[in-house]
Protein backbone atom coordinates (compact mmCIF):
# COMPACT_ATOMS: atom_id res chain seq x y z
CA UNK A 1 0.00 0.00 0.00
CA UNK A 2 1.81 3.55 -0.62
CA UNK A 3 0.52 6.65 0.87
CA UNK A 4 0.95 10.47 0.30
CA UNK A 5 0.40 13.11 1.92
CA UNK A 6 0.69 16.68 0.98
CA UNK A 7 1.86 19.90 3.01
CA UNK A 8 0.74 23.45 1.61
CA UNK A 9 3.64 25.86 2.24
CA UNK A 10 3.67 29.38 1.76
CA UNK A 11 7.19 31.07 0.46
CA UNK A 12 8.43 34.06 2.69
CA UNK A 13 6.81 37.15 1.94
CA UNK A 14 9.53 39.49 -0.80
CA UNK A 15 11.04 42.37 1.39
CA UNK A 16 9.31 46.13 -0.10
CA UNK A 17 12.89 47.01 0.72
CA UNK A 18 13.25 46.52 -3.27
CA UNK A 19 10.17 48.36 -4.23
CA UNK A 20 11.25 51.24 -1.55
CA UNK A 21 14.98 51.05 -2.69
CA UNK A 22 13.65 51.50 -6.32
CA UNK A 23 11.27 54.09 -5.33
CA UNK A 24 14.42 56.15 -3.93
CA UNK A 25 16.63 55.59 -7.22
CA UNK A 26 13.54 56.98 -9.13
CA UNK A 27 13.34 60.23 -6.88
CA UNK A 28 16.92 60.70 -7.27
CA UNK A 29 16.96 59.92 -10.98
CA UNK A 30 13.70 62.40 -11.64
CA UNK A 31 15.39 65.27 -9.56
CA UNK A 32 17.96 65.55 -12.00
CA UNK A 33 15.94 64.49 -15.14
CA UNK A 34 13.66 67.14 -14.35
CA UNK A 35 16.93 70.40 -14.09
CA UNK A 36 18.18 69.19 -16.62
CA UNK A 37 14.93 69.20 -19.11
CA UNK A 38 14.44 72.24 -17.80
CA UNK A 39 17.75 73.98 -18.06
CA UNK A 40 17.78 72.17 -21.72
CA UNK A 41 14.09 73.65 -22.51
CA UNK A 42 16.03 77.77 -21.64
CA UNK A 43 18.63 76.83 -23.39
CA UNK A 44 17.54 77.96 -27.01
CA UNK A 45 16.22 81.12 -24.74
CA UNK A 46 20.14 81.95 -23.61
CA UNK A 47 21.32 81.07 -26.99
CA UNK A 48 19.40 84.40 -28.76
CA UNK A 49 20.71 86.08 -26.05
CA UNK A 50 24.06 85.03 -26.41
CA UNK A 51 23.94 85.98 -30.06
CA UNK A 52 22.80 89.65 -29.70
CA UNK A 53 25.05 90.39 -27.31
CA UNK A 54 28.22 88.60 -28.98
CA UNK A 55 27.17 90.18 -32.30
CA UNK A 56 26.91 94.01 -30.39
CA UNK A 57 29.78 93.50 -28.82
CA UNK A 58 31.47 93.00 -32.09
CA UNK A 59 30.17 95.68 -33.81
CA UNK A 60 30.65 96.90 -37.37
CA UNK A 61 33.85 96.23 -39.59
CA UNK A 62 36.15 98.82 -38.69
CA UNK A 63 37.03 101.76 -41.84
CA UNK A 64 39.72 102.89 -40.29
CA UNK A 65 41.86 99.39 -39.17
CA UNK A 66 44.46 97.94 -41.41
CA UNK A 67 44.16 95.15 -43.77
CA UNK A 68 45.27 92.37 -41.39
CA UNK A 69 42.58 93.60 -38.58
CA UNK A 70 40.06 93.53 -41.20
CA UNK A 71 41.30 89.99 -42.35
CA UNK A 72 40.95 89.31 -38.65
CA UNK A 73 37.69 90.65 -37.89
CA UNK A 74 36.23 88.87 -41.23
CA UNK A 75 37.52 85.67 -39.98
CA UNK A 76 36.06 85.90 -36.67
CA UNK A 77 32.68 87.11 -38.00
CA UNK A 78 32.79 83.63 -39.99
CA UNK A 79 33.26 81.60 -37.71
CA UNK A 80 30.44 83.14 -34.79
CA UNK A 81 28.11 83.45 -37.63
CA UNK A 82 28.50 79.52 -38.35
CA UNK A 83 28.16 78.71 -34.69
CA UNK A 84 25.72 80.65 -34.28
CA UNK A 85 23.73 78.92 -37.25
CA UNK A 86 24.52 75.70 -36.16
CA UNK A 87 23.29 76.55 -32.45
CA UNK A 88 19.76 77.90 -34.29
CA UNK A 89 19.63 74.36 -36.17
CA UNK A 90 20.31 72.68 -32.51
CA UNK A 91 16.86 74.04 -31.24
CA UNK A 92 14.71 71.32 -32.13
CA UNK A 93 17.47 68.85 -30.78
CA UNK A 94 17.41 70.84 -27.25
CA UNK A 95 13.27 70.92 -27.07
CA UNK A 96 12.85 67.42 -28.18
CA UNK A 97 15.22 66.25 -25.40
CA UNK A 98 13.92 69.27 -22.71
CA UNK A 99 10.65 67.93 -23.35
CA UNK A 100 11.39 64.28 -23.08
CA UNK A 101 13.73 64.73 -20.00
CA UNK A 102 10.28 66.62 -17.90
CA UNK A 103 8.11 63.94 -19.13
CA UNK A 104 10.75 61.52 -17.44
CA UNK A 105 10.88 63.50 -14.40
CA UNK A 106 7.08 63.37 -14.26
CA UNK A 107 6.62 59.74 -15.02
CA UNK A 108 9.45 59.05 -12.66
CA UNK A 109 7.67 61.10 -10.05
CA UNK A 110 4.28 59.52 -10.02
CA UNK A 111 5.87 56.34 -9.66
CA UNK A 112 7.77 57.07 -6.33
CA UNK A 113 4.54 56.99 -4.31
CA UNK A 114 3.66 54.01 -5.87
CA UNK A 115 6.20 51.69 -5.28
CA UNK A 116 6.43 53.30 -1.84
CA UNK A 117 3.03 52.13 -0.97
CA UNK A 118 3.83 48.53 -2.25
CA UNK A 119 1.98 48.53 -5.61
CA UNK A 120 4.36 46.19 -7.62
CA UNK A 121 2.71 45.83 -10.83
CA UNK A 122 2.01 49.57 -11.39
CA UNK A 123 4.95 50.93 -9.83
CA UNK A 124 7.26 48.60 -11.98
CA UNK A 125 5.09 49.65 -15.34
CA UNK A 126 5.92 53.23 -14.65
CA UNK A 127 8.85 52.92 -14.19
CA UNK A 128 9.50 50.56 -17.51
CA UNK A 129 7.49 53.71 -19.09
CA UNK A 130 10.04 56.38 -17.38
CA UNK A 131 13.06 54.59 -18.94
CA UNK A 132 11.26 54.10 -21.94
CA UNK A 133 10.77 57.09 -22.77
CA UNK A 134 14.58 58.42 -22.03
CA UNK A 135 15.79 55.81 -24.21
CA UNK A 136 13.46 56.54 -27.25
CA UNK A 137 13.35 60.30 -27.09
CA UNK A 138 17.57 60.03 -27.00
CA UNK A 139 17.72 57.61 -30.02
CA UNK A 140 15.20 59.76 -31.79
CA UNK A 141 17.49 63.04 -30.61
CA UNK A 142 20.71 61.37 -32.28
CA UNK A 143 19.30 61.08 -35.12
CA UNK A 144 18.03 64.06 -35.77
CA UNK A 145 21.65 65.93 -35.19
CA UNK A 146 22.33 63.00 -37.73
CA UNK A 147 20.46 63.89 -40.34
CA UNK A 148 20.14 67.77 -39.62
CA UNK A 149 22.63 69.90 -38.55
CA UNK A 150 25.50 67.19 -37.65
CA UNK A 151 27.35 66.76 -34.18
CA UNK A 152 29.99 69.58 -35.01
CA UNK A 153 29.61 72.76 -37.22
CA UNK A 154 31.73 72.14 -39.95
CA UNK A 155 33.40 76.17 -39.97
CA UNK A 156 33.82 75.88 -44.07
CA UNK A 157 35.97 72.99 -44.20
CA UNK A 158 35.17 72.48 -47.37
CA UNK A 159 35.74 75.64 -48.61
CA UNK A 160 38.84 74.99 -47.02
CA UNK A 161 39.77 72.08 -49.02
CA UNK A 162 38.85 69.22 -46.84
CA UNK A 163 37.31 66.46 -47.98
CA UNK A 164 33.73 66.12 -47.05
CA UNK A 165 33.83 62.44 -46.18
CA UNK A 166 36.06 63.20 -43.05
CA UNK A 167 32.79 65.34 -41.92
CA UNK A 168 30.37 62.68 -42.93
CA UNK A 169 32.79 59.89 -41.29
CA UNK A 170 32.91 62.42 -37.80
CA UNK A 171 29.04 62.58 -37.72
CA UNK A 172 28.82 59.03 -38.28
CA UNK A 173 31.33 57.41 -35.93
CA UNK A 174 29.65 60.41 -33.29
CA UNK A 175 26.24 58.97 -33.70
CA UNK A 176 27.57 55.21 -33.33
CA UNK A 177 29.41 56.01 -30.02
CA UNK A 178 26.35 57.79 -29.23
CA UNK A 179 23.72 55.08 -29.71
CA UNK A 180 26.21 52.44 -27.91
CA UNK A 181 26.76 54.66 -24.39
CA UNK A 182 23.15 55.20 -24.82
CA UNK A 183 21.91 51.11 -24.74
CA UNK A 184 24.83 50.77 -22.67
CA UNK A 185 23.13 53.47 -19.80
CA UNK A 186 20.27 51.93 -20.67
CA UNK A 187 20.78 48.51 -20.23
CA UNK A 188 22.06 48.94 -16.48
CA UNK A 189 18.59 51.15 -15.95
CA UNK A 190 16.53 47.96 -17.24
CA UNK A 191 18.76 45.55 -15.62
CA UNK A 192 17.97 46.93 -12.33
CA UNK A 193 14.25 47.19 -12.85
CA UNK A 194 14.42 43.31 -13.90
CA UNK A 195 16.26 42.45 -10.89
CA UNK A 196 13.83 43.96 -8.37
CA UNK A 197 11.15 42.59 -10.46
CA UNK A 198 12.46 38.93 -9.97
CA UNK A 199 13.04 40.28 -6.41
CA UNK A 200 9.45 41.15 -5.58
CA UNK A 201 7.60 38.58 -7.18
CA UNK A 202 4.77 37.32 -5.35
CA UNK A 203 4.79 34.10 -3.41
CA UNK A 204 3.14 31.41 -4.13
CA UNK A 205 2.25 27.91 -2.58
CA UNK A 206 4.18 25.21 -2.52
CA UNK A 207 3.72 21.47 -2.28
CA UNK A 208 5.68 19.67 -0.19
CA UNK A 209 4.63 15.90 -1.21
CA UNK A 210 5.58 12.47 1.15
CA UNK A 211 5.22 9.00 0.65
CA UNK A 212 5.58 5.83 2.24
CA UNK A 213 4.80 2.12 1.15
CA UNK A 214 3.97 -0.24 3.44
CA UNK A 215 3.74 -3.72 2.66
CA UNK A 216 1.89 -6.50 4.26
CA UNK A 217 3.29 -10.13 3.03
CA UNK A 218 0.74 -12.52 4.15
CA UNK A 219 2.03 -16.24 3.82
CA UNK A 220 -0.53 -18.86 4.81
CA UNK A 221 1.20 -22.04 4.57
CA UNK A 222 -0.86 -24.53 6.47
CA UNK A 223 0.26 -27.81 6.46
Amino acid sequence: MQEHSVAIMKEPEPSQWWLKGLAIFMFITSVFAGIGGFVTLLTPMFIDLISEEVQSAIGELPENATQSEKDEWIEEDEILTETFEYMEGMKAFLVISGVAGCLMALVGFFSVPVLWSGDRNLGIKMVAGAFSINLLSNLGAQIYLFSGPGFMPDYGFEEAGLDPAVMDSINTISLVSNIAGLICCNLVLFSILALVASQTKPAGPVELKSGFHINNFENSDNK
